[in-house]
């Protein structure tokens, strides 16, 4: 198989017509990467899923203490010292 500056250097040497056939081949497999990539979900950085672990960590804390606490959702849950 070829290397990618293989067929650079090719695509050089393609006429004008070629190139413009090549261009529209590539053009048209990047909007299908593009539209898959799009309906994946993103992926987490490490410093994302940490602070979500942190969050969740001290919502846990706050509430074995009896603290009222935000879900995630932000609606607030009822803790042990709420009056209603």
């Amino acid at each position: 198989m070829a290397t990618v500056e293989e067929i650079i250097e090719k695509a050089r040497s393609l006429s004008p017509a070629e190139r413009r056939k090549l261009i529209e081949a590539l053009d048209r497999d990047l909007e299908q990467v593009e539209e898959q990539d799009r309906d994946k979900p993103a992926i987490e950085t490490d410093r994302e899923r940490e602070a979500e672990r942190a969050r969740a960590d001290l919502l846990r804390r706050a509430e074995a203490q009896g603290h009222n606490a935000v879900n995630f959702t932000g609606r607030f849950r009822r803790g042990p010292d709420s009056d209603s």
